[in-house]
C-alpha cells in the first residue's frame, strides 16, 4: 500500500474519531454545572459534646491527666464500658485478652481455637515471631471490662482444664 494513502487513512481515522468525541458536545442543549443541589443538612445538637481522640504531646503533665480522665469517663459513657488508660498515658484505652495456649503447629492451635469458639468464646489464633521457631497463640477477647475478661479466664480455666492468663491488647 502507498505510504501517502495510509496517512491519508490515518488522518481521516483521526478527524472521524474527533468528530465522533467533540460534534454530541456542540448539539446537546443541557447546561453542565448550572444546577444546584439543596441538601438539607440538620443542626448540630445541643447537647453535641466533641470527644478528644488522643492527647497532643505538648500538654504538661497535670493537663494529660485531666485530659485523659476526660476521655476515660466519655468512653464511659459509650456503651457502660469500664476501660482503664494504658500505662503510657497517652490517652488510649487498654483492652484485655486471655492467652489459652501457645503452640509450635497451627493445626493443634486451631482445634484448641475451634473448641473456644463452639463453646461460645470469642477465640482466635495470632501467629508470632518471638524466637526461631514461630509461636501461634490462641486468645479470647479483646474486652476492655478486666473484670469481664477475668470471669471469662475462670470458666475457660474450669471447663477445659487450661491454666490461662490475662494479658494487654494489643
Amino acid at each position: 500500500m502507498d505510504p501517502l494513502l495510509k496517512q491519508r487513512l490515518a488522518g481521516a481515522m483521526v478527524i472521524a474519531s474527533l468528530a465522533t468525541i467533540f460534534l454530541p458536545m456542540l448539539f446537546e442543549d443541557s447546561d453542565i454545572g448550572s444546577e444546584f443541589h439543596n441538601f438539607d443538612i440538620p443542626e448540630i445538637p445541643v447537647d453535641f459534646k466533641q470527644e478528644r481522640s488522643a492527647i497532643k504531646p505538648s500538654t504538661s503533665e497535670s493537663e494529660a491527666a485531666v485530659l485523659s480522665q476526660d476521655f476515660v469517663s466519655s468512653a464511659d459513657g459509650i456503651n457502660g464500658i469500664s476501660g482503664q488508660l494504658d500505662q503510657k498515658g497517652n490517652g488510649r484505652l487498654t483492652a484485655w485478652v486471655i492467652q489459652v495456649g501457645s503452640f509450635n503447629k497451627a493445626e493443634n492451635a486451631n482445634q484448641l481455637r475451634d473448641k473456644l469458639r463452639n463453646a461460645g468464646f470469642p477465640a482466635y489464633v495470632e501467629s508470632g515471631n518471638g524466637s526461631a521457631p514461630t509461636l501461634f497463640r490462641v486468645r479470647v477477647g479483646p474486652e476492655l471490662d478486666q473484670d469481664r475478661v477475668r470471669t471469662q479466664r475462670d470458666q475457660i480455666s474450669t471447663k477445659f482444664s487450661i491454666k490461662a492468663f490475662v494479658v494487654s491488647y494489643p
